[in-house]
């Protein structure tokens, strides 16, 4: 297989931020994406080559040479579909850093096919999902006779614009849980509990986070919840986003245009980047005895960039397998650990 990668969406925030650390592959690194003077200037600066391809992760007509794609082009319901097929068609292994669950479920689905043509997909080598999937699999590891896992992040310290984006896409008057291998609705902002990031109890909203499709593929176990600490002001917004969904809905698609100003990535805002995130898994077993694992990762954008990288590295080494794939899966439970992030079993 070619061992050349393109990374799509690379003049995005994560996407810079990636081609920055790919930037040692030299030839075999190839930067694409919509913003033609954008993408010029940025492979000139790394010193590599750049592939002007179509929108919403059409990428027909690019993949003649190429043996990966990653995709950092969010929000990833409008792109992941059309990267996906791409790839299935030139035979090129998929990967990316997607945060939405639906785009899990659609690769989860195209698993035989890929296995037919000999092409992996393996979505969410980002935060979401190395991190979480990463800790979940640890821990499910460790719990013998576990039948039931909950997770919990501590409250984001940043947003990007593209992150804001996909927020806006994935607004939906329900979350998304696993239990005994189906998912269920909750309500928006109605499933809560209470869970000690290092500090103290602190209250989180159940969300749908990509684990609750994947769960099972990497650890066995087919029930789960995960929450976010989101604070006050976000667990407001979280009711009122579900309470305005369906009007939202009628004016602006799924997948479609933001009626504010569109997203530009042109880096996290609100608060300054940097600050550790903290994930709290819980095993639980038959008679409600509970293990817990404490995860701590760099901030979101950071931990993307490492884990993107090395997964990539690992790629470049030969570790890769046919069919829908998930970090943990593929390279091993600890391969958050490897990337430098802290687990702490109690």
């Amino acid at each position: 297989m070619n061992d050349r990668v393109l990374l799509y969406g690379a003049t995005g925030f994560s996407g810079q931020l990636l081609a920055a650390a790919l930037a040692d592959l030299g030839e075999r690194l190839v930067l694409s994406g919509r913003s033609t003077a954008e993408l010029w200037l940025l492979a000139e600066r790394l010193g590599v080559e750049a592939r002007v391809l179509g929108g919403e992760g059409d990428l027909a007509g690019g993949l003649h040479d190429i043996g990966l794609v990653v995709n950092a082009a969010g929000p990833f319901v409008r792109t992941a579909a059309a990267a996906m097929h791409g790839c299935l068609e030139h035979g090129c292994d998929y990967m990316d850093i997607a945060g939405e669950w639906p785009v899990f479920a659609d690769a989860l689905d195209r698993d035989a096919f890929a296995v037919s043509r000999g092409t992996m997909l393996l979505p969410g080598i980002g935060f979401a999902i190395a991190a979480t999937d990463g800790a979940l699999s640890m821990l499910a590891a460790a719990a013998e006779g576990a039948v039931r896992l909950r997770l919990a992040m501590s409250q984001p310290h940043a947003l990007s614009a593209g992150s804001l984006a996909t927020l806006w896409t994935m607004n939906d008057p329900a979350v998304r849980v696993r239990h005994n291998g189906a998912l269920e609705r909750y309500g928006a902002g109605t499933l809560w509990r209470a869970f000690d990031f290092g500090q103290g109890p602190v209250r989180a909203v159940a969300v749908s986070w990509p684990d609750v499709v994947t769960v099972e593929r990497s650890t066995g176990i087919d029930s789960l919840e995960v929450y976010s600490a989101v604070g006050l002001v976000g667990d407001l917004a979280i009711r009122t986003g579900a309470m305005v969904a369906p009007l939202l809905r009628e004016i602006v698609p799924v997948g479609g245009a933001l009626p504010c100003r569109q997203a530009t990535d042109e880096g996290p805002h609100a608060r300054p980047a940097g600050r550790d995130m903290i994930l709290v898994a819980e095993a639980e077993d038959r008679w409600r005895r509970v293990q817990r694992l404490t995860l701590r990762t760099p901030d979101g954008y950071a931990t993307t960039t490492i884990t993107a990288a090395a997964a990539v590295r690992r790629w470049l080494r030969g570790e890769r397998r046919a069919g829908f794939q998930t970090p943990s899966g593929l390279f091993g439970p600890d391969f958050i650990h490897s990337c430098g992030a802290v687990a702490r079993i109690t």
